[in-house]
């Protein structure tokens, strides 16, 4: 799950069926989904730490690599971690040919 950092004001945040929500001040670290962080705007930042592929949407990440791939419909079924594995590995062939 993608890391934010809290901005301006504290959050309280707890999982589904946890009886207690933590609080998170300004400067600290929290995990949220996608739609977590959009309902906090920008209350919440995207972490230095989170990789920027992790930030993709399912969707994005299935058009994205739909461009190298014909079969498309393989992807349906996919999860988001091993869409972002397929990303990762043709990114990291795209720069190695770029370095050759």
């Amino acid at each position: 799950m993608p890391k934010y950092i809290v901005q301006d004001m504290h959050i309280r945040h707890g999982a589904q069926g946890e009886k207690k929500a933590s609080i998170y001040a300004p400067g600290d670290e929290i995990e949220l989904t996608q739609k977590e962080a959009e309902k906090l705007g920008s209350n919440v930042k995207p972490s230095k730490s989170v990789d920027d592929i992790e930030m993709l949407t399912v969707d994005t990440l299935k058009k994205t690599l739909g461009l190298f791939y014909d079969d498309a419909a393989s992807f349906r079924k996919m999860k988001k971690d091993e869409l972002i594995a397929m990303y990762r590995e043709i990114k990291e062939a795209l720069e190695a040919l770029a370095e050759a």
